[in-house]
């Protein structure tokens, strides 16, 4: 018995949303008379029945602060009345339709699951050397590989080193809250390191040769993920420290940090339900599903 649902906004960003109106907004809710792979271009061939209509009108969506790795479901729908979803009768369809010259993504997007995980970066890295001081941007690379049988990829970026150290670490962990007794992140100022902190716990530590290119000198790591999908929703935490015995007296530069979630294997289907982009239509090879939070009470 389904009272209402709830979205989120997707939650690897390092800027606020700001409030924005969605102008002409219906939303309706029933069971579905095809099924993702059958559905038709013409919206009414889709439904089984008459479906409820939960809201038409200008919608006001929140304005978010930044979230952490997990959003809270706060754009939220009520039902006028409460709606009996019974499996047997079909998929759960919720149809949300507004004015197409309304671009919403580039400023609001909803979080969603697609083919391959999630990551971003978080913290900031300690300054190498004291005349013009350089940052190490550390991050994840290739999040469509994070996914049982796929890969994590790490890197550590930076444009300047003198002298050229000839190894990095990087350190994985579980956590970016505690590493055994202590609380994360750390600061490091009291051993030496003024503007340097560690962010995760050093579960596992790497050392890499970095590799000097062009134009800068870089640190990467790949772990393989095994093809175990016991593992998708899984996190991990990283970080790179390149030692540098001019920058501070602790002689070491700890980077900024980053998280990976692992996903889903990329699905074989082809509709796209909403994306990261100005276009909410069909596009080939791609499979996205909208994060929903169900209200109500559920009968077996």
């Amino acid at each position: 018995m389904l009272t209402g649902f709830s979205f989120r906004v997707e939650a690897v960003t390092a800027t606020a949303y700001p409030p924005v109106t969605v102008q002409n907004l219906n939303v309706r809710i029933g069971h579905a008379a095809t099924t993702p792979a059958t559905m038709s271009t013409t919206f009414a061939s889709n439904w089984k029945g008459q479906p409820i209509s939960v809201f038409s009108g200008n919608y006001s969506l929140p304005a978010q602060n930044v979230a952490p790795p997990v959003s809270p479901f706060n754009i939220t729908w009520k039902l006028p009345k409460p709606f009996l979803y019974l499996r047997s009768s079909g998929d759960l369809m919720i149809e949300l339709q507004f004015d197409s010259s309304v671009v919403l993504a580039r400023n609001y997007v909803m979080d969603a699951t697609t083919g391959g995980g999630v990551a971003s970066s978080f913290g900031a890295s300690g300054k190498i050397g004291t005349l013009a001081p350089q940052l190490i941007n550390f991050g994840v690379r290739q999040a469509a590989n994070l996914h049982p049988g796929g890969s994590v990829s790490l890197e550590a970026t930076t444009t300047t080193f003198s002298p050229r150290p000839t190894y990095a670490l990087i350190v994985i962990g579980a956590s970016r809250t505690r590493f055994g007794p202590i609380a994360l992140p750390l600061d490091l100022t009291r051993f030496g390191a003024g503007g340097n902190h560690l962010y995760v716990s050093m579960d596992v530590v790497v050392s890499v040769t970095p590799i000097q290119t062009h134009i800068s000198l870089d640190a990467r790591l790949t772990i393989p993920i095994p093809n175990q999908r016991s593992l998708e929703g899984a996190q991990l935490f990283a970080q790179s420290i390149y030692p540098h015995a001019p920058s501070n007296a602790l002689g070491l530069v700890y980077s900024n940090a980053a998280y990976a979630i692992i996903g889903c294997q990329q699905p074989a289907g082809q509709y796209l339900i909403g994306a990261k982009n100005d276009r909410i239509g069909k596009l080939p090879n791609v499979m996205t599903h909208l994060v929903i939070q169900l209200h109500g009470t559920s009968f077996q």
